[in-house]
């Protein structure tokens, strides 16, 4: 995690992070050690996770920084100005 320019504090965070989702969810019996694929598998395991976090970390919630308002208050505030809004 380091070599794709995490700092140290959030690499560690982010093994943590990766080894605790890999114990809860018992990945490690999907792995086969007679056929040799381990290393493959947990470095697969680790990319799509990583991937997943730096999504996560990206996106923008409710509404993708836009201004929200309520209709609701707009249809409110012309019937106390007594104005009909049509749409």
């Amino acid at each position: 995690m380091r070599r794709r320019g995490c700092s140290p504090e959030d690499a560690q965070d982010l093994t943590q992070q990766f080894f605790a989702r890999l114990l809860a969810k018992r990945w490690v019996r999907a792995t086969d050690q007679s056929r040799g694929r381990s290393r493959t598998f947990f470095l697969a395991a680790l990319n799509h996770f990583l991937a997943n976090e730096w999504d996560r970390a990206r996106c923008e919630k409710r509404g993708g920084g836009r201004m929200v308002f309520s209709l609701d208050g707009v249809a409110v505030e012309a019937r106390c100005l007594g104005t009909v809004l049509s749409w």
